[in-house]
């Protein structure tokens, strides 16, 4: 598919935050969406959340 299409871009950083340990697959999507797909703002949040 093209380069930067939604799906593969979301699979991308899907498979990156699995890597990272974050495997909550429906938390990780409403968090892409929220942040506009920027993985930094994702990855602050979830710690965030796995500190609380």
């Amino acid at each position: 598919g093209p380069l930067g299409s939604s799906e593969d871009q979301t699979a991308a950083l899907m498979a990156h935050l699995f890597e990272m340990g974050f495997c909550d697959r429906q938390l990780n999507l409403r968090l892409l969406k929220k942040h506009n797909y920027n993985i930094l703002q994702v990855v602050t949040e979830l710690l965030q959340l796995n500190n609380n």
